[in-house]
């Protein structure tokens, strides 16, 4: 099967974003919630978290556990404190550790 222009989409996004991408981000590249299924089925994509998918062979890295935990957290979530402090590289906090994650009250997610 080939790459189509959902793949090209989500790959693109995928390189800007450690290897991963959103359930949000997939349908804004024209995928269907069908399409996303058979591609997780397949091993084209693979689930990260819920909602928050990794493309095959992407280096899996302290960063990339970050951003999955930001982006399954939900909009407006962040990185604070021990977190983005070594995002910045600032002396005495590296990437290791339990990401850090704040989100908005209003929000359900865990």
């Amino acid at each position: 099967m080939g790459w189509t222009d959902i793949d090209h989409r989500t790959a693109a996004l995928a390189e800007e974003q450690h290897g991963l991408f959103t359930h949000a981000q997939a349908i804004d590249a024209g995928a269907t919630a069908a399409a996303i299924h058979h591609r997780c089925e397949t091993g084209r994509w693979q689930a990260a978290a819920h909602g928050v998918y990794r493309l095959p062979g992407a280096q899996r890295t302290w960063r990339q556990s970050l951003l999955t935990a930001v982006f399954a957290a939900g909009p407006g979530s962040v990185a604070p404190h021990r977190s983005a402090a070594a995002l910045w590289d600032l002396p005495g906090f590296g990437e290791h550790g339990t990401p850090e994650v704040l989100r908005p009250r209003h929000t359900d997610h865990r």
